[in-house]
């Protein structure tokens, strides 16, 4: 009886598969970025647990057996992603993928369910493809995520709230897709609570929460205020209602809040006047009444406050 194929391989498969045959023109320095920050050629104790292939076309997958590597060859000869993976050395063990990122390309189809396998995965990096369908409730088995970034695709469906329960998660981009519903809430959330950075390499999009663009609808969840992590939250472009929470408020770490262009109602919170942080505060094209408190007098970083069409009360 055969040995069953790594996780990796089986959601590569499927991947490729769905792949369309199209060819790209690439840029030598572009190119670069299929190897991520800091990553390098002979460090062979990250290469294991990264798979980059951003601007790329998988068109093939030779497997090296004396060195463990899998090379992804482009028609181009100069432009050859070399994608290391070491095999699990048997079916209990799981696989040491870390870092998966497929974007800026133009997958399609579905995200397999087999993702849910993935226990070492941090970052799950599938944004600006053709990516269609919904989200898999097993991508919350992914116990080891701090990054999911599913933005500019095809999803459509909720937002699965098993996501609620991934406790490392410290940057979630699920903008500019198809998506609909109410925003998942639940008294167990655990999400955006952790203040370590277990990965340093996607530093960057720490604390970033990005729904935008989207349809989803009902109020924004009190229990947002609990994610502590949270620095930017953008919620624009929904068709949100309902007041806004005062919850927020206590987002200490808080320097950008978008929740422009929804139907939210209600009046401006003299509660975000503590939001010491806050940079830019965005609640154009909304329902919105009442006055504006002189407790955001007291924001001195804010250097942005677009509050276009709230009708005020003087």
């Amino acid at each position: 009886m055969g040995l069953k194929a790594p996780i990796w391989r089986i959601l590569w498969s499927k991947m490729k598969k769905e792949k369309k045959n199209t060819h790209f023109s690439y840029d030598p320095c572009e190119y670069a970025q299929n190897f991520d920050e800091g990553l390098m050629v002979n460090d062979y104790d990250d290469l294991s647990r990264s798979f980059s292939a951003r601007f790329a076309v998988p068109s093939t997958v030779v497997f090296d057996k004396e060195s463990h590597c899998h090379h992804l060859h482009h028609p181009k000869p100069y432009l050859t992603i070399i994608i290391f993976f070491t095999q699990p050395t048997s079916n209990l063990t799981p696989s040491p993928l870390q870092r998966l990122v497929l974007s800026n390309n133009r997958f399609t189809g579905g995200i397999p369910k087999e993702i849910g396998s993935l226990a070492s995965l941090s970052v799950l990096n599938l944004n600006s493809n053709n990516f269609s369908g919904v989200i898999p409730v097993e991508i919350g088995r992914c116990s080891s995520l701090t990054t999911l970034d599913l933005g500019n695709n095809r999803f459509n469906g909720s937002i699965p709230v098993e996501i609620n329960g991934l406790s490392q998660l410290q940057c979630l981009v699920l903008s500019n897709n198809d998506l609909s519903g109410r925003i998942p809430s639940s008294n167990g959330s655990k999400y955006f609570r952790e203040v370590g950075i277990p990965d340093s390499s996607f530093v960057q999009h720490h604390g970033l929460y990005d729904l935008s663009h989207n349809r989803l609808t009902g109020s924004v969840p009190d229990e947002l205020g609990n994610c502590l992590v949270v620095v930017d939250l953008l919620l624009n472009d929904n068709m949100l209602s309902g007041e806004l929470p005062k919850s927020l408020a206590k987002l200490a770490n808080l320097t950008t809040l978008d929740l422009s262009n929804n139907v939210l109602s209600g009046g401006l919170p003299a509660e975000y006047g503590r939001s010491m942080k806050l940079q830019g505060l965005y609640l154009e094209n909304n329902n919105l009444t009442g006055s504006i408190p002189p407790e955001l007098g007291q924001l001195h970083s804010l250097v942005k406050l677009n509050c276009l069409s709230i009708i005020y009360v003087w």
